[in-house]
């Protein structure tokens, strides 16, 4: 490997993104519209391949503001970078895969059938137990009040021990099932039609609430769908990572887990999801001008700043949810102004935060006993965190 050719590597991408007219100000923007021209160009194998090495960069082939490294350094950046780029690609194809699979098991008009001596079989007596456990402890429901469940969930056993692309989906065919039938499962004596099309449809749940009892449910199904997994693990028959491609696609829970059990987020995420959750899919420059230095823009006084970020937590949430609610709910425009904004005009990022702040922050009683510049503070740490959220969303639409 030359100097010549870690180049010629760089003009190859700079050059591609120039000719579908991608803007380059920051990592963030680049992703984003490499990634949203894939999805008009879905075969285009071009832009894939400058979207993966985009996403996999690490201040390599988008520095602006760094000093040229050194050739020795420029080596063992481009090695990492091909290394991730191999590594993600390999993860990509995979999701194609799961994608297929998913789709084909999906397809079922009715669940699959299973010889009748099964019902009576002793080999699954342990397997339906642990179903069984798992399902009152996730919904709190007792052996008293779910007199059929061991009968019920058997019979599901059944079918899946009968079908091997069922058994590939075991752990959340069954997290489906109890999510979706959990009265049925628990006091039915009569058998209950299950057809793939509901057990498959996409659940989505209103997180507007925001109550302990909210959090407790949405927070046990995550843990009964990771419970399920590790279960079946042990048997040695699931495929895992299209059981968790399943998971992120039926329900709008996996935001919220995201959000709120991040430590697990590998127990929820297809490969290819996870990888792209884990990359730095956007970053701003360690050496970015002090024109876009949020504490520059507005010189911030950094104690008051940590007294209001670290002292004032009831008063940071409840400006939080206002600010989250009137981006994301009335005004995501903003996110994607601000997205192109950043390291190409420092006054529209300044105006845009100001413009935020009179429109849902300055009206607010309680905004008085802060300093405007920590709100100012807050509303481009959120402005960020919901761009991180768009980019990662545009370009795992694009790429899995």
């Amino acid at each position: 490997m030359t100097k010549e050719t870690i180049h010629a590597y760089k003009k190859h991408f700079l050059d591609g993104c120039i000719n579908y007219r991608i803007p380059m100000q920051n990592k963030s923007i680049l992703c984003y519209a490499l990634a949203d021209k894939l999805i008009e160009q879905p075969g285009n194998e071009e832009l894939r391949n400058l979207l993966i090495a985009a996403v996999s960069d690490d201040n390599f082939l988008i520095s602006h503001f760094s000093e040229q490294a050194s050739e020795k350094k420029s080596k063992a950046a481009y090695k990492k970078l091909q290394k991730k780029i191999n590594k993600l690609t390999k993860k990509i194809d995979l999701q194609k895969s799961l994608k297929e699979q998913w789709e084909h098991i999906s397809s079922y008009k009715t669940l699959p059938t299973y010889e009748t001596f099964l019902e009576f079989s002793s080999d699954y007596e342990e397997e339906t137990e642990h179903l069984c456990f798992l399902f009152r402890k996730c919904f709190k429901i007792s052996e008293k009040n779910s007199p059929e469940l061991y009968a019920n969930l058997h019979h599901f056993v059944c079918i899946t021990r009968a079908n091997e692309e069922f058994r590939d989906i075991a752990p959340f065919f069954f997290y489906q099932l109890m999510t979706k039938y959990t009265k049925q499962l628990a006091t039915s004596s009569e058998p209950f039609s299950v057809y793939p099309k509901q057990l498959w449809e996409m659940q989505l749940y209103k997180f507007e609430k925001d109550s302990d009892s909210d959090y407790e449910t949405y927070y046990q199904l995550g843990w009964l769908f990771r419970k399920l997994c590790k279960y079946y693990k042990k048997l040695e028959y699931p495929n895992l990572a299209l059981c968790r491609y399943a998971f992120e696609t039926s329900s709008n829970l996996i935001q919220w887990l995201l959000r709120e059990d991040e430590e697990h987020a590998k127990k929820y995420l297809s490969p290819c999801h996870y990888a792209l959750h884990k990359l730095p899919v956007f970053y701003w420059e360690m050496d970015e001008p002090s024109d876009f230095d949020i504490y520059e823009m507005f010189s911030v006084n950094t104690d008051a700043d940590d007294y209001y970020f670290n002292e004032l937590y009831e008063e940071h949430e409840h400006f939080d949810t206002i600010i989250r609610t009137y981006i994301i709910k009335e005004h995501v425009e903003y996110i994607i102004q601000f997205m192109y904004a950043m390291y190409l005009d420092a006054g529209r990022v300044k105006n845009l935060l100001l413009e935020i702040y009179n429109n849902c922050i300055a009206k607010e009683k309680r905004s008085k006993e802060i300093p405007k510049e920590s709100m100012l503070v807050q509303i481009f740490e959120i402005l960020t965190d919901c761009m991180d959220i768009a980019v990662t969303t545009k370009v795992g639409g694009a790429l899995g």
